[in-house]
């Protein structure tokens, strides 16, 4: 037993899942050499064994360790560079299939999308199995367990939508294709499936919505979201407030949850005077149900396997190890799923764990010291272990998550401590009146002041993360090189101090909490020294336009030179929001189209814009185009500047842009062009068809740049445009071969760079 006692299996549970880790970086050649390294050298251990030159607990323990390192490099081999690759053959063509609906990922007045399992591909001679997106142009009414045949054209999930790393995130699940159905005759639906997974979908729908329906409106929407995992339903705006408060991690079902509801179970079943192995048979039972509900989130998954550890234990009369548990659960849930390696939820959720484990002793120890020898008050020390111990569970946890949060979302909000605290007892209250609300709802009084009170603590998180959120400068950004050898310093710093049993438990944290002070110091120091630093990127979004983004100091404006699609919009503001950028200072558009309104609309929702630039309207169209970007501008307290043309309007201190539009007979597009001045530092970018309408001074603004971009918005070209002598350009930049062609380079030196069709082009301005 002494592999159990001992934190032997933590150990290699650890190995594994560093392998794991590793793996992502290594070629599939190296992956298998690994794996038949490890093979070899257990075979190595087992002989030594038998000849008796190593004793029984280290053959064991070193066999293990090559067992590890064989599962971590051959399950990493077979699911990234057999599955994975296996889906991606696929990309880019029209393909027939026939697949299972598996859930409703999301539903808007135009569109919805879904998961769905795809058996067979046209052309195929053998059957396939493996998960896809499915998004319908268009409102469908499929559900989970509907089999259909669909004409769809298969595509690569895009690295970056809405703010975080779609790729990522559905690769974890294994899915790598999106397969897009255009019009609903592309489908035919056949029969329905009945399985575990569809029931448990169909039954977690039902439960969120009559949650919703008890308590109604977002509130109602984020008690299902906290009890049942269901965020389907939840704004753009409360996703994008409990971010920036830091707290988007109570969001995702974890062992905070898990303990909140089966503590409250095994609180009732103790004291009906359950007995110990009926209750924790019970228990057991409770928690798979719960996980099966919540459809099996790997941060769920990883809670529910500790807690599994916990009730067994319980079983056999032999007390659990807490690192043990969670290091088996880790390694359980990748063995299962190899993609949660690459899972933020998991890596959240297992960091969180991990703070407590590490600073959770601190406050026991304490309770110890103050309540030693006072059995009359062991009452009042249940009372403040139950409350403050979950206070502080939640400030721990997140200490753990900013490890995770430095590596994966680049993003860490400075009231996140502070945001945690507040907001854990309100967490609590909400997932056990959401759980109690069905009970009692038709009971006189009584259901009304569960569903009333459960509203208020809803509403009093959706208030207190949008007050947060109204904040300027609420988030850090952690977008540096350093950062990821610092996360990895003090993830290792964090296993070793719990893999050594020190005897004051107060000297495990010290290296962990040393390693975040040096690394907060870092980070302060370089933005100190970049501070006054000025970046412009030209953003090429497609044929339809371009944006320039201009960033310092944490915050970016956003120079929209497109026809004013969403997909233009939150381009420009994913890439700025990857760039050490925390918040949009202003949006500038440089035109009034109808796209811009609802454009406009869902970027203010899911990103925090402080100003929305827009010029004078031409025409009664522009001027009705205006009104509902000022409605919108109001709902989303964003402030409003009209600007004329050639006005100079001041970015960042010295920066400067002034916009000269003018329109020729042949096109209602307008022909743009920007100067943009920093010192002497000058950028401007150009329509392409600006040879046909710019005049003497613009044409010399053009002449004097030092980059010189001509983007796609604007009026086809029919003639070719040219550069005057006498300019002092240093570098040109071009959208796409299309515009290119039409150059004149008899006026530009060989020595000039000329970039053509570059999707970012990054240009210091300092």
């Amino acid at each position: 037993m002494g592999i159990f006692k001992r934190r032997y299996l933590f150990l290699i549970n650890s190995l594994l899942i560093f392998t794991c880790v590793l793996s992502l970086w290594l070629l599939p050649e190296a992956k298998l050499l690994i794996a038949f390294s490890a093979l070899a050298a257990s075979m190595g251990i087992f002989i030594l064994y038998i000849c008796k030159k190593l004793k029984r607990i280290t053959s064991i323990v070193g066999v293990l360790c090559c067992i590890s390192l064989f599962l971590g490099a051959c399950s990493s081999y077979i699911f990234f560079d057999v599955h994975i690759k296996n889906q991606e053959k696929y990309a880019d063509k029209n393909i027939l299939v026939k697949a299972t609906v598996l859930s409703l990922e999301y539903s808007t007045d135009n569109m919805s999308g879904y998961i769905v399992r795809v058996h067979a591909i046209s052309g195929e001679e053998r059957s396939v199995s493996f998960k896809s997106r499915l998004e319908c142009n268009y409102v469908s009414e499929l559900k989970a367990g509907d089999t259909i045949y669909a004409e769809v054209f298969a595509t690569q999930i895009d690295s970056d939508i809405n703010g975080y790393d779609m790729r990522r995130n559905m690769q974890s699940r294994g899915i790598s294709l999106t397969l897009t159905s255009n019009e609903d005759k592309d489908y035919v639906k056949t029969d329905s499936v009945k399985s575990l997974e569809v029931f448990f979908a169909n039954l977690n729908y039902r439960c969120a919505y009559s949650l919703n329906y008890l308590i109604s409106g977002e509130e109602g929407r984020l008690a299902s979201a906290l009890l049942l995992g269901n965020k389907n339903s939840l704004s753009n705006e409360t996703q994008r407030d409990f971010s920036r408060s830091g707290v988007s991690h109570i969001l995702a079902l974890s062992g905070v949850h898990m303990s909140i509801l089966m503590g409250g179970i095994a609180f009732i079943l103790k004291n009906m005077r359950v007995r110990r192995i009926p209750r924790a048979i019970l228990l057991i039972g409770t928690s798979v149900f719960y996980l099966a509900l919540t459809g099996c989130s790997i941060s769920a998954t990883r809670s529910v396997i500790m807690l599994l550890c916990v009730y067994i234990s319980m079983l056999v009369s032999y007390k659990s190890d807490t690192l043990t548990s969670l290091s088996v659960a880790g390694a359980a849930i990748i063995l299962l799923s190899q993609g949660a390696v690459i899972d933020v939820g998991f890596w959240m959720s297992y960091a969180a764990t991990l703070g407590i484990v590490t600073f959770m002793p601190l406050i026991e120890s304490g309770f110890e010291h103050i309540f030693k020898n006072r059995k009359s008050f062991i009452w009042l020390k249940k009372l403040l272990q139950s409350s403050i111990g979950l206070v502080f569970a939640g400030l721990f946890a997140l200490i753990g998550l900013s490890v995770v949060l430095c590596i994966f979302t680049k993003e860490y909000s400075k009231y996140s401590l502070i945001s945690s605290v507040i907001l854990t007892l309100p967490t609590a209250a909400v997932i056990f009146l959401s759980a109690v609300s069905p009970i009692f709802a038709n009971v006189p009084y009584v259901g009304d002041f569960i569903v009333s009170a459960n509203r208020q603590a809803c509403k009093f998180m959706l208030d207190f993360c949008a007050g947060i959120s109204k904040k300027s400068d609420t988030l850090f950004m952690f977008n540096y090189d350093f950062i990821n050898y610092f996360a990895i310093f003090i993830a290792i710093a964090v296993i070793a101090s719990l893999a050594i049993k020190f005897k004051k438990k107060w000297i495990a944290p010290i290296i962990p909490i040393f390693a975040i002070v040096l690394l907060i110091c870092n980070v302060c120091a370089y933005n100190a020294i970049h501070k006054d630093d000025i970046d412009l990127t030209y953003v090429n979004i497609s044929s339809q336009g371009d944006v320039i983004v201009l960033s310092s100091d944490n915050q970016a404006v956003l120079c929209d030179l497109s026809q004013g699609s969403y997909n233009a919009l939150s381009t420009a503001a994913n890439y700025a929001l990857r760039s050490n950028v925390s918040e949009i200072k202003a949006l500038m558009l440089t035109e009034l189209n109808s796209y811009h309104v609802a454009s406009t609309s869902k970027l203010f929702k899911s990103q925090r814009v402080r100003e929305l630039w827009v010029p004078h309207p031409k025409d009664e169209d522009e001027y009705y185009v205006l009104k509902s970007l000022l409605h919108n501008a109001e709902q989303n307290d964003v402030l409003v500047k009209i600007y004329g043309n050639q006005d100079k309007l001041c970015v960042f201190g010295d920066v400067t842009v002034i916009p000269y539009i003018q329109f020729i007979e042949r096109s209602s597009v307008p022909v743009i062009l920007l100067d943009i001045s920093y010192g002497d530092k000058n950028v401007v970018y150009a329509s392409a068809a600006f040879g046909e309408a710019l005049k003497n001074n613009e044409a010399t603004k053009i002449n004097n740049a030092n980059t010189l971009i001509i983007g796609a918005r604007g009026p086809n070209v029919k003639e070719k445009y040219r550069i005057e002598e006498g300019f002092s350009i240093s570098e040109i930049i071009i959208c796409d071969i299309e515009r290119a062609i039409y150059l004149d380079t008899s006026n530009i030196s060989n020595d000039i760079p000329i970039y053509v069709g570059k999707k970012y082009k990054n240009i210091a301005l300092n």
